[in-house]
């Protein structure tokens, strides 16, 4: 099953003449021709905000955000157990705010903190949903306010925030807004004409992954663009590349890092030491980089503030350029397991 992503472009972070690529990601398959024609371009927002892991902040900025909601929040979410980012959204749902969600289909087994949170929600009466089955997974962790403001992030609303690295970033743009809200609502049309497993139907056909037409230059959808989008950016990198990622077993992605290294870029990556759930992934990869000229290193595993765990997915160009989000560099360059 394919995995659908996307990604979001935006230029100028504006310390400097910074370019920020933003990723928020849910795989699933492509069953629509979608127009990913459109240019990769720079997005002026001189508002943009950044968001780090570890921080003291923690998840505040996005209680603080649906705390602020008048009129709706809209969440796509991988891992959501974060009790006082539910109970935010509870007290929001309580203020007649319009709250939806959607939740990692893949996630949502009995029993699971994912579980526990969904059916907590739903026991409130909030509008929380699963994702559609034409989803292998759903890897987004991304958040509109009022249709004003949009996070798009890496960042899972689980405790871990206070031991992993991570970023995300906070925009006002209304053509990001816009179509990302128009991926949302056919996300949820998606999950609700889904049929779910039962025990008379264990494994009922997969449901539906309508992804509609896509416009904005700065927003990249992948796997209608991000495929060759993330090689592209590594490409144009003419003095030095420093990358962070938990997964990479991409052929694309390590030979881009490897013809930039070959070519004289300084090319640096951090990985974590073990990654969750496999933990050998990154060797294969890592090995190749190394004997190709690329300085690889490896984030121990002690998953403190101090010692985050490598869970950010970033590639900054020659200090000008950056990618952030939540799109690892794995064989599909769509989404991944964490």
């Amino acid at each position: 099953m394919m995995k659908k992503v996307h990604l979001l472009a935006v230029a100028r972070l504006f310390v400097a003449t910074s370019l920020l690529a933003i990723a928020a990601c849910h795989g699933g398959e492509q069953t629509e021709t979608t127009d990913g024609s459109a240019q990769f371009a720079p997005l002026d927002d001189p508002n943009l905000q950044l968001l780090v892991t570890p921080s003291p902040a923690g998840h505040q900025p996005f209680i603080d955000a649906i705390d602020s909601a008048r009129t709706s929040v809209r969440m796509v979410m991988y891992h959501l157990t974060d009790a006082n980012v539910i109970q935010a959204l509870i007290n929001a749902h309580r203020r007649n705010v319009s709250v939806k969600l959607i939740l990692d289909q893949s996630s949502l087994v009995d029993p699971s903190a994912e579980l526990n949170g969904y059916n907590q929600l739903q026991a409130a009466g909030v509008d929380v949903m699963k994702s559609s089955t034409g989803f292998s997974i759903t890897h987004e962790k991304a958040m509109a306010i009022d249709d004003r403001k949009v996070f798009i992030t890496a960042m899972n609303m689980t405790n871990g925030y206070a031991a992993e690295r991570d970023f995300g970033v906070i925009t006002e743009d209304p053509a990001i807004l816009a179509e990302w809200n128009a991926v949302f609502l056919a996300d949820v049309e998606n999950s609700r004409q889904t049929i779910w497993p039962s025990a008379k139907d264990p494994n009922p056909p997969a449901g539906p992954s309508h992804t509609p037409k896509l416009e904005v230059p700065s927003l990249i959808w992948s796997p209608v663009s991000s495929v060759t989008k993330l090689p592209a950016l590594i490409g144009t990198a003419r003095s030095s590349i420093v990358a962070t990622v938990e997964n990479i077993n991409d052929t694309d992605v390590i030979n881009a890092f490897g013809d930039a290294a070959k070519s004289g870029v300084d090319v640096r990556l951090i990985t974590p030491q073990c990654v969750l759930g496999n933990a050998l992934l990154d060797y294969p990869a890592l090995d190749q980089l190394a004997s190709r000229g690329v300085s690889t290193r490896i984030m121990q595993n002690l998953q403190t503030a101090r010692n985050p765990y490598m869970h950010s997915k970033m590639i900054l160009v020659d200090n000008a350029v950056a990618y952030v989000g939540s799109i690892n560099f794995t064989a599909t360059r769509r989404c991944s397991p964490t």
